[in-house]
C-alpha cells in the first residue's frame, strides 16, 4: 500500500518546533519545566550557553538554574559540553555509545580505568587524565557510558567524577 508523502508548509515546521522546544511560550519555574528545557541537550560549550537556553524557555530562570540537580552535564556529541535532564542521561550518554568494535572497547577501558583511578573522588581532568599517564582529552571518549560526568565552569578545567552505570541497553537507549 503506498502512502502520500506529509505534506506540510515551512510554517507548520517552524511552529512545531517552537512547541517541542518549549519556545512557544515560557514554563513555569520548577524541575519539571527544566527537564523538558533540557530534554534533548543543551549545548554548553560557550560557557553557560545552556543557562541562556534555560531562561528563553522556563520563567525565572537563576543564574544557577543549570546546577539543579534535576541537571547534569557530561561531554556529548563532538565532545562538547551539554546539559541534559538527570533522567536522560542514559538515553543521551549510552545513546551515543559504539554498538561494538574498537569504539566501543576505548569507552568501556577508559571508563573502566577513570572509575577505578578516581576512587570516588572529583578531580580535574587535567589532574586525572595525568594521574592515568594519558592525554585528559581522552577521558571524553568515556562519556558515551554513560558513568561520567562533569561540571565545567568556563575558564577552568572540566571536574569530572565517575556514577554508576544507568540501566538502560545501549540498544534501547540508541532507539
Amino acid at each position: 500500500m503506498r502512502t502520500r508523502p506529509l505534506d506540510v508548509t515551512r510554517a507548520q515546521v517552524l511552529a512545531f518546533r517552537r512547541i517541542v522546544g518549549a519556545l512557544d511560550r515560557r514554563l513555569p519555574p520548577g524541575p519539571g519545566s527544566l527537564r523538558r528545557a533540557a530534554w534533548a541537550g543543551l549545548q554548553d560549550s560557550m560557557p553557560r550557553a545552556a543557562l541562556l537556553s534555560i531562561h528563553a524557555r522556563v520563567e525565572g530562570t537563576e543564574p544557577s538554574a543549570w546546577e539543579d540537580p534535576s541537571l547534569v552535564q557530561l561531554w556529548g556529541p563532538r565532545f562538547s559540553a551539554y546539559v541534559v535532564a538527570a533522567r536522560d542521561l542514559a538515553v543521551f550518554a549510552l545513546g551515543r555509545l559504539p554498538a561494538d568494535g574498537a569504539g566501543m572497547r576505548r569507552a568501556e577501558e577508559t571508563a573502566a580505568r577513570l572509575h577505578a583511578f578516581l576512587g570516588g573522588r572529583a578531580m580535574t581532568y587535567g589532574e586525572a587524565g595525568r594521574g592515568l599517564g594519558m592525554s585528559p582529552n581522552s577521558l571524553r571518549y568515556a562519556a558515551p557510558t554513560g558513568t561520567v560526568v562533569i561540571r565545567w565552569d568556563g575558564a577552568r578545567q572540566p571536574t569530572v567524577w565517575t556514577v554508576a552505570r544507568p540501566d538502560v541497553d545501549p540498544a534501547l537507549a540508541r532507539l
